[in-house]
């Protein structure tokens, strides 16, 4: 992903805590949301499937966990 499309997706996270649930379980649909282009869908698919462990539980250091 380009630092461009890295930094909207922080933003985005930061201004709306609920999008990060929403990006550990559609990674895809995070991204056509922002509007990002085909290149940057397809590095959040692959990095969604490059995972050798669940994505849960994931706890930010704003506090904020999320659970399966």
């Amino acid at each position: 992903m380009t630092a461009i499309a890295v930094e909207k997706l922080i933003s985005e996270a930061v201004a709306r805590p609920e999008l990060l649930e929403m990006l550990a379980k559609q990674p895809e649909r995070v991204g056509q949301e922002l509007g990002f282009g085909s290149a940057q869908l397809e590095a959040l698919k692959s990095a969604d499937r490059q995972t050798d462990r669940p994505m849960y539980p994931v706890t930010f250091t704003t506090g904020t966990t999320i659970e399966a």
